[in-house]
């Protein structure tokens, strides 16, 4: 399998501008999920916090669902309320995120601020198209797949199997 994006933050732009902070806050994301998935054993897939509660494995199905809306946004496309690619296997699910990670983060780098002004998240329905302004991009799935990688991190830990050694998120490399 080809390398994965985002197994450290390269560089540091060279400005601030609304592309470059999104940019960043895209690297972390994918530089956290990174290495939260890293080696993943089946048992932490199938590993859950409470009998009602989802399984590491669900809560990686809904973190790709939030990289679809994303990657949808950024490129100008409407996404069908809850359905996302379905994936069964911790590679591909590893790759299809990470991948479409990469390009939202680049198709959004490319951006003006004007641009990305006009983005919206857009959900069609048989019936409908809602869209909401590209605001909802931040506090929507960027946020939320954020929140659900800290899940990841938490799930792996008490199930035995905390990150890699030396991860460093505030340097964005692994010392």
């Amino acid at each position: 399998m080809e390398k994965l994006p985002f197994e450290r933050i390269d560089h540091y732009p060279s400005s601030i501008s609304t592309s470059n902070v999104l940019c960043r806050m895209i690297a972390g994301l994918g530089f956290r999920y990174y290495w939260a998935t890293h080696n993943l054993r089946k048992e932490d897939l199938n590993f859950r916090p409470s009998e009602s509660g989802k399984s590491c494995f669900e809560t990686l199905t809904h973190i790709n669902y939030l990289g679809l809306m994303m990657h949808s946004c950024a490129f100008g496309n409407a996404i069908e309320r809850g359905k996302g690619p379905v994936l069964e296997d911790l590679d591909e699910i590893r790759f299809w995120f990470l991948t479409h990670l990469k390009e939202t983060h680049d198709k959004i780098s490319a951006l003006s601020d004007p641009e990305i002004e006009h983005l919206k998240i857009r959900y069609q329905s048989s019936s409908s198209t809602m869209e909401y302004p590209f605001w909802h991009f931040i506090n929507g799935p960027l946020s939320d797949a954020l929140y659900h990688v800290g899940q990841i991190v938490v799930f792996r830990r008490a199930n035995g199997n905390s990150i890699a050694s030396g991860v460093n998120v505030f340097l964005g490399e692994k010392i």
